[in-house]
């Protein structure tokens, strides 16, 4: 009876280690090559195919890791971008936490060759419209079926550029993805938490990127109704340009060329050399606007108000030169020629009183005789800065009567006041619209 009772008690012994190493054995099995080629073909068996969908509504949650920003091109209205599109759902067929066997393997990789992958592409891409597709680039597989796909690719697509306030604009493009062939009731996609990852971004020389954000879109109401809508999610970026460059090359030399316009209204009337000037300014800066016309926006979507600009001080300076012509010719016209009631009272009750601040007495010229000859105004218009300097002895003989006035009006100094008048005009015309010009810019900014 000893006997076996000790016999029992060995048969239970040598069960329980045997469970005990059975279980010892499948909890502390390691990786090897051949277990995962074992567990691959268990689940890539004959019923997995990777033309079906693994759900009724596959949700891939999406999103997009940034590394360069290569290039934002105003004027062919394109953005590009070098980034990693990273794509999860789940596929229970690919599941094996349930499966004891296999605890040693974490994960797995395939391609997508073998693996159901959603078809996307981008919508507004301006290179190609194929689906986005590696067959080198491999997808980890975890054990509860979860698939992580994340293809990088250069994403070049079209943005509408807004280039009304450039140099100092800011910008706002888009990457779109939509499905391919599946409908949004079949495939969904959902946006991470991080949606879009700059961690690894290297910086633009000349965009900086103010803000990043993404949304999904698609409606499952138009698909019952017949109309297929496809789910799509936008990557977008609010992108502000590096001015600096611009200011030194472009819109500086502009604004210093601008204000040699109004000195040609500041040379000697006597010196010949002002008609000659102010076609060397229309020239120069003609040539320049030339230059810098590769570098400024060529589009008709919006209106470049750095183009508006420099049309309007092209403008300005092309009526520069018939006005200068016009004061040389007034002050190189002879004094016994007969002037014009219409233009004598223009000039006395018009430049006389804007020039001489509302003074008409600061104008009047006494007569000097000069033998037998007549009468000949003793007129001194100093050109070099621009207005009459008059002596002391003209000052104080400035009392005579307005009857008086009328015989020292002469073609030189209605040349030298009309000289002066324009120089202040056009000073003021060009100080306004630049400073106009960079307030509409600055307060955009």
């Amino acid at each position: 009876m000893h006997e076996v009772t000790m016999m029992k008690i060995d048969i239970q012994a040598t069960s329980y280690w045997t469970v005990f190493l059975c279980l010892w054995v499948r909890v502390h099995t390691t990786f090897s090559p051949v277990l995962a080629k074992n567990l691959l073909d268990e689940l890539y068996n004959t019923n997995y195919s990777n033309l079906v969908r693994p759900s009724t509504t596959v949700q891939v949650n999406t999103s997009l890791t940034v590394y360069t920003i290569n290039s934002l091109n105003i004027i062919e209205q394109t953005f590009s971008v070098s980034g990693m599109l990273s794509l999860t759902w789940t596929d229970p067929r690919l599941a094996w936490s349930s499966l004891s066997d296999y605890s040693a393997i974490k994960f797995l990789f395939n391609t997508e060759e073998n693996t159901w992958v959603p078809p996307i592409f981008v919508q507004n891409s301006v290179e190609d419209m194929e689906v986005i597709s590696d067959e080198n680039w491999t997808m980890r597989i975890n054990p509860d079926g979860t698939v992580a796909w994340n293809p990088a690719d250069v994403y070049k697509v079209s943005c509408e550029c807004d280039i009304k306030y450039y140099p100092f604009d800011k910008q706002l493009c888009n990457i779109l993805f939509t499905t391919a062939g599946y409908s949004y009731q079949d495939i969904q996609f959902n946006e991470d938490s991080n949606a879009v990852d700059v961690s690894n971004y290297v910086e633009n020389g000349e965009w900086i990127i103010v803000s990043v954000g993404a949304k999904t879109s698609g409606s499952a109401s138009s698909v019952s109704g017949g109309d297929a809508t496809y789910s799509k999610i936008e990557f977008s970026f609010v992108l502000k340009r590096r001015h600096v460059f611009h200011i030194i090359n472009t819109v500086f030399p502009v604004i210093v060329m601008v204000f040699l316009i109004p000195l040609v209204f500041k040379l000697d009337l006597g010196s010949g050399d002002k008609t000659g000037y102010a076609l060397t300014v229309l020239l120069s800066y003609s040539v320049y606007l030339t230059m810098i016309a590769e570098h400024i926006p060529s589009t008709s979507v919006s209106v470049c108000y750095v183009s508006l600009y420099l049309a309007i001080m092209l403008a300005v300076s092309t009526i520069s030169v018939p006005f200068g012509i016009l004061v040389v010719h007034l002050y190189n016209k002879e004094d016994d020629e007969p002037m014009s009631p219409c233009i004598e009272s223009l000039s006395r009750k018009f430049l006389m009183r804007i020039v001489c601040c509302n003074k008409a007495s600061c104008c009047r010229r006494r007569r000097r005789r000069r033998g037998s000859v007549g009468v000949t105004p003793n007129v001194n218009c100093n050109t070099d800065a621009n207005h009459i300097h008059l002596s002391k002895e003209d000052l104080r003989n400035s009392s005579e009567s307005s009857d008086d006035d009328s015989d020292t009006l002469t073609w030189q100094i209605i040349a030298c006041l009309l000289d002066h008048f324009l120089f202040v005009l056009f000073t003021c015309i060009v100080f306004i619209f630049t400073f106009v010009f960079f307030a509409i810019l600055g307060a955009n900014y």
